[in-house]
């Protein structure tokens, strides 16, 4: 069901759970907003805390379900990465 998405293969799904601190997103928010509307998806905040534990991997999981995300994206580094390819099986 979750899968990793790169470059324009985001925009064959629908609800997209987005990884990344609350920061981040604040950063990019205009780009992320742009996108929404141009390819009619919508990004799920995870509200990621910045630890890639066992407890975030099941939390994100669960969002991921509530929200019915078709795809994960990390957005920013090394942590993000990880916990997405976590996500993704």
């Amino acid at each position: 069901m979750k899968l990793f998405c790169h470059n324009s293969a985001v925009f064959f799904y629908q609800f997209v759970l987005l990884i990344t601190h609350s920061e981040d997103v604040k950063r990019v928010k205009s780009k992320l907003d742009e996108t929404e509307k141009k390819y009619d998806i919508a990004f799920v905040e995870s509200n990621f805390g910045g630890e890639c534990s066992r407890q975030e991997i099941e939390r994100l999981t669960e969002v991921a379900k509530d929200n019915n995300c078709d795809c994960t994206i990390g957005l920013g580094g090394g942590i993000n990465d990880q916990l997405t390819q976590w996500i993704k099986n």
